[in-house]
């Protein structure tokens, strides 16, 4: 990383501004208050709030220290903004469509780069990982879907806060698949490559509560190559109470373990090991051949898009002045196999 900001030595990340550099092909941004996008302009630093998108065969570097960069793949947008809580700032890449790359550096506060997906916030990010997203149109059985899948290499780490679920930490080339319905009703877990855990919340919050080791409000669910997590949820029929069931399936198919909780209601759920058939009617069935191709080929591949080489060099022009300057402006399938385990609940 050093050889790669031997221009300038930035001491302080990045506090009022972000850098676009390394565009390649159609990179357009709108920054806050504009009212249409225009052409990027390279090493030029744009205020927080602003979204950049990159075209067809194109790509860009949003830089925000010198140790710290989230690349931009083709056909990609993404907000960007930044979070300033109890003192401390943290810069939000939103991600709207398309694929993104990171480069952390090891010495990075944990929140101090976050990617948003629609299947939750990637923290605790170190070096490079992938986040990739696709969106289908909703079928004659299937409401639209949006899957998310994210991938770290082998030197790189995250964390997933999702929906009632947490996945502490993806490394070692570890990657994960998270496809939702859009109005959220459901949600599969796929496990593209490794062994881990994913917490799932007990009904205390709406949210999995942090942190997450030893919390009894939590329940561990062993992951493994091919393994898969579904997450069921509607409102009861009195009353605003959201009621989830999950169940948990092997890399067969078969479910192995399941338990439903009514949110807010630590007191109404329940648990058990189960042994069902094969499922054929979840979301997941028609991505299965893409989730076990990407099992196969995510160790030998390595997210060799990640490497260092496809950042380039991210080290500023000399006439750059380090830290961004002020540019000018003013910040100016069915999923009907969940309803046995709401039956009790609702």
């Amino acid at each position: 990383m050093a050889a790669m900001v031997a221009a300038v030595s930035l001491a302080e990340p990045y506090t009022r501004l972000f850098r676009v550099v390394n565009t390649q092909g159609d990179c357009r941004v709108r920054r806050p208050g504009a009212e249409a996008f225009e052409p990027v302009q390279r090493n030029k630093a744009y205020p927080f709030g602003s979204k950049v998108e990159c075209g067809k065969d194109s790509s860009a570097v949003l830089l925000f220290s010198d140790t710290d960069a989230v690349r931009m793949l083709a056909e990609t947008r993404a907000a960007v903004t930044i979070e300033s809580k109890e003192g401390k700032d943290t810069r939000v890449v939103t991600l709207v469509r398309g694929s993104l790359l990171t480069r952390i550096g090891a010495g990075t506060a944990e929140d101090f780069v976050v990617i948003d997906t629609p299947a939750g916030r990637v923290r605790a990010i170190t070096g490079n990982c992938k986040i990739s997203m696709e969106r289908t149109g909703a079928s004659r059985h299937t409401p639209a879907t949006v899957d998310v899948e994210f991938r770290a290499e082998p030197a790189g780490k995250m964390k997933l806060v999702g929906r009632q679920f947490i996945i502490p930490i993806l490394t070692n080339g570890f990657g994960a698949r998270v496809s939702s319905y859009e109005d959220d009703s459901y949600t599969v877990i796929t496990d593209l490559l490794g062994d881990y855990g994913v917490f799932v919340n007990t009904g205390l919050e709406a949210d999995p509560p942090e942190p997450y080791e030893e919390n009894q409000n939590l329940n561990r669910i062993k992951m493994s190559t091919k393994a898969a997590l579904r997450i069921w949820r509607q409102k009861a029929e009195v009353g605003d109470t959201t009621v989830v069931a999950v169940l948990a399936t092997n890399s067969a198919g078969k479910g192995r373990e399941s338990f439903a909780f009514a949110v807010g209601k630590a007191d109404i759920a329940a648990r058990s090991n189960v042994f069902i058939e094969t499922l054929t009617n979840d979301l997941a069935a028609a991505e299965q051949s893409k989730a076990d191709s990407a099992a196969d080929n995510a160790a030998q591949d390595g997210l060799q898009g990640a490497a260092s080489d496809d950042f380039g060099d991210l080290s500023l022009s000399p006439d750059a002045g380090g830290a961004p300057a002020d540019s000018g402006d003013s910040a100016g399938g069915d999923a009907t196999s969940g309803d046995a385990l709401f039956d009790f609940l609702i």
